[in-house]
């Protein structure tokens, strides 16, 4: 039995699939380009079609036509199935008809509504005329596709009805609400912005009232959450910027939606948004992907860095380094990009990483040594606990230090005393695209696991499995997968099935994987080693560590199991 996967592979080349993005010369019997995960001047990404792999010698990222368009496009690994399985004219058996042809009519209602704002946006002319005094040209209305919800009850209801769109229908996609004489327009006399899932479709609204109506109206009226919108994982913007963040190595982040199109107009395309809710560890997932530099840009005030603690202490707990760059005190980007765009490049091209920035703040606000030793503490200190690049962390203290008047002692008890005090605990990978090559295969082998321990008879010996993790990696995997959420244990499943049914060594390749998984935690071990060389150089007892380590990463690398 061919595995859809298999299949797929079998219909579509690794070269066909990459060449429809990037180009490829030949060399050899492989191909080459310039890699588009990262900026080079000398191609080091090479595709090898007799393998199916891809892999760059610069950044390190390689895989198959499934990692492939899942890092390239940004999707997770169940939208890249389904989007090379559409190329490849190969049905999925286990998506069900009714329910896709369920979703393309939520989708097509969504559009259709896109289109009537627009229309009636592009002939209301207050509407124009404040986008126009807020800085947008036309050409950046029409990309963005902003228009206008009419200020009557059902005019847009009226519309879709006239378009064959059932009601419930309508209502699900969260454009009307139901009240005692049928549907009424959710969206009435406000400015529209789609929103656009990272295939650049609508799946969601925001729209904004004029100023003048502020005090008697929310300000901005936003989707539901509906089957196609689930605000945590989407970002305004994504789609028209990952390619950028891809290659200049850095998203940008702001607030709102006339910030995101305002940045993009000024030439800053690395640009997203959170649109209606707070920065979430999903929104960091889909950045990650491309990134691990992450430049957030609010105004300056302390009701701005208050919001983006949260978003800020997630995104070092997934190892990104977050930069802040600093608008004048009550000036949003868009503010500034108005005025003057070369501002905005020297506020982004200025950006501060996130502790001392907040060190910074905190001492302009000339506290009494006391009152700031304790402020530092309460909130910068969390900040440097999540770091866990120990040069990064050790640079860190030393700078607090410095601004306490301090020993660096006393900042790292301190600092311990902050780590006991929240118990932080340790933080599972978010999905195979969003972290790094180690947890790609650790979710490779939670997913056969999971999938083998939901079938009748299990073909592949799981105690095995639980007692070669724990040897490698020091964690029980039965305790880890009990924290994932059941959506998450069911996309690994899903991915476990379409690369492994019917596959005839499931039991070597658990042995690969287990194997892979060691390299990378003995690669870990010994940089880490390397840094302890560092401190102690004649140390014989870290020379010998070194030594079994990489003894013992030769014998993995050697395995006939292991990929060479």
């Amino acid at each position: 039995m061919t595995s859809p996967a298999q299949e797929i592979k079998e219909r579509l080349s690794i070269s066909d699939v990459v060449s429809s993005y990037i180009k490829l010369e030949k060399a050899g019997g492989n191909y080459k380009a310039r890699c588009p995960f990262h900026n080079e001047k000398t191609p080091s990404f090479v595709v090898s079609p007799a393998r199916g792999t891809y892999h760059c010698f610069g950044c390190n990222k390689g895989g198959d036509i499934f990692t492939f368009v899942e890092e390239i496009e940004g999707v997770d690994f169940r939208e890249a199935l389904e989007k090379l399985a559409q190329r490849a004219g190969v049905i999925l058996k286990a998506v069900d008809p009714k329910e896709q042809s369920r979703l393309k009519a939520l989708y097509d209602c969504m559009e259709l509504a896109a289109r009537f704002f627009e229309y009636v946006g592009k002939r209301t002319t207050v509407a124009l005329d404040y986008l126009h005094v807020r800085g947008l040209t036309d050409e950046s209305i029409e990309k963005w596709r902003i228009g206008y919800a009419p200020a009557d009850w059902r005019k847009l209801v009226t519309f879709l009805r006239e378009k064959k769109m059932s009601e419930e229908v309508i209502e699900q996609v969260g454009l009307a609400i139901k009240g005692d004489k049928g549907l009424y327009d959710r969206f009435r006399g406000r400015i529209m912005f789609p929103i656009f899932d990272a295939q650049g479709r609508v799946v969601a609204f925001s729209g904004r009232i004029y100023p003048e109506n502020e005090k008697d109206m929310a300000k901005y009226v936003n989707s539901p959450e509906t089957p196609l919108y689930n605000k945590s994982r989407i970002l305004y913007g994504y789609d028209k910027a990952k390619v950028s963040i891809m290659r200049e190595d850095a998203c940008v982040l702001v607030e709102g939606q006339v910030d995101l199109v305002m940045a993009h107009q000024a030439g800053t395309a690395h640009t997203v948004a959170v649109s209606g809710t707070a920065l979430t560890a999903e929104h960091l997932g889909l950045i990650k992907r491309f990134t691990d530099s992450l430049i957030m840009s609010f105004d300056g005030d302390s009701a701005g860095l208050a919001a983006a603690k949260r978003g800020v202490m997630t995104a070092l707990s997934l190892g990104m380094d977050v930069k802040i760059a600093r608008l004048p005190d009550g000036q949003d980007p868009a503010d500034v990009i108005a005025k003057d765009p070369a501002a905005w490049s020297v506020a982004l091209a200025g950006a501060t990483h996130i502790i001392p920035f907040y060190l910074d703040h905190l001492v302009r606000r000339n506290l009494a040594p006391r009152e700031l030793i304790k402020e530092v503490s309460k909130e910068v200190l969390p900040f440097v606990a999540e770091i866990s690049n120990r040069i990064d962390q050790a640079q860190f203290i030393k700078d607090i230090a410095r601004a306490l008047d301090m020993t660096e002692e006393s900042v790292r008890e301190e600092l311990a005393r902050v780590i006991v005090a929240e118990e932080r605990p340790t933080a599972l990978p978010q999905s195979a695209a969003a972290v790094g090559k180690k947890d790609g295969v650790r979710e490779k082998i939670f997913g056969i696991v999971l999938w083998q321990e939901s079938l009748p008879s299990p073909v592949a010996t799981l105690s095995h499995v639980f007692k070669e993790y724990a040897r490698i990696t020091g964690e029980e995997m039965k305790e880890l997968l009990t924290k994932l959420d059941e959506p998450r244990k069911q996309d690994l499943i899903l991915q476990a099935e379409v690369y492994y049914v019917g596959h005839d060594r499931l039991a070597v390749e658990l042995e690969e994987l287990l194997l892979s998984l060691e390299d990378e935690e003995l690669k870990h071990s010994l940089a880490a080693s390397f840094l302890e060389l560092k401190q102690s150089p004649d140390d014989p007892a870290v020379l010998r560590k070194m030594h079994d380590i990489q003894k013992r990463r030769d014998e993995v690398r050697n395995s006939r199991f292991l990929e060479k």
